[in-house]
């Protein structure tokens, strides 16, 4: 016992330099603090949307079952929400075939230029979207003959020399569906 009195005074001589354990909390204000109540909250909120993502998953399908697409907001859409998916029968196609000629390619002009901006623009102004076909010709006194041509945003009327080739048929197309 002799022995134990001094090593038990040393070590509590030596105990108050020691460094002690310490407990930690976070800090930092409340927004920085992720509380449990927290967490809960965007479990249930995370919980609650795939809840919602597979109810409107399952409606996708359905629709897609009867050949239809989910559409809830579409003004169209049946009792589930669905509605029709494009139905060629209501697709329409004119096509029309024109001499263009005269006046209609500028002032002195006989025919019009078979050029892409040329033709766009007449199919265009005929009512129609696209360009399906063109024919030319040739003059055989082209000194006597004069062509226009659009620019883009006026006629150019140009002696046929230039270019020998007037516009003998232009064909013009549209796609519509409702």
């Amino acid at each position: 016992m002799r022995y134990l009195t001094p090593l038990l005074l040393s070590t509590l001589l030596v105990l108050p330099h020691l460094p002690h354990a310490q407990e930690r909390t976070a800090t930092g204000n409340l927004d920085q603090q992720a509380s449990w109540t927290a967490l809960k909250n965007l479990a249930e909120q995370a919980n609650g949307n795939a809840k919602i993502a597979k109810i409107t998953s399952d409606k996708i399908v359905a629709c897609n079952n009867v050949q239809k697409l989910y559409a809830p907001d579409n003004p169209a859409k049946d009792a589930n929400g669905c509605i029709a998916v494009f139905e060629p029968k209501n697709l329409r196609i004119k096509t029309n075939t024109f001499q263009p000629g005269g006046s209609t390619c500028g002032a002195g002009a006989h025919t019009c230029a078979v050029d892409s901006k040329t033709t766009q623009y007449l199919c265009e102004k005929f009512g129609y979207a696209y360009v399906t076909g063109v024919s030319n010709g040739q003059y055989k006194s082209p000194k006597n003959n004069y062509i226009g041509r659009w620019t883009g945003t006026r006629w150019q009327v140009f002696n046929a020399r230039e270019d020998n080739r007037p516009m003998n048929s232009l064909t013009c197309q549209s796609i519509d569906w409702q």
